[in-house]
């Protein structure tokens, strides 16, 4: 994706070549840092924290 001035970037949307607005980019890859700094701060502590994954600070599917 081509990153163009305001932040907007060109991609494809629906099927055909648009901007995604910047609000639609998730920054996942900042809560998954926060998630393992945190659980580092915890061991730092002495507490006892879960083993880091590849799934950490991924949401749980939804229940129906």
């Amino acid at each position: 994706m081509k990153s163009t001035p305001g932040g907007w970037e060109e991609g494809l949307v629906g099927g055909k070549r648009g901007e995604v607005a910047p609000s639609k980019k998730k920054g996942v890859g900042k809560m998954k840092e926060w998630i393992l700094h945190m659980k580092k701060m915890q061991r730092k502590k002495g507490k006892d924290t879960r083993m880091d994954t590849k799934y950490a600070g991924r949401r749980s599917p939804t229940q129906f």
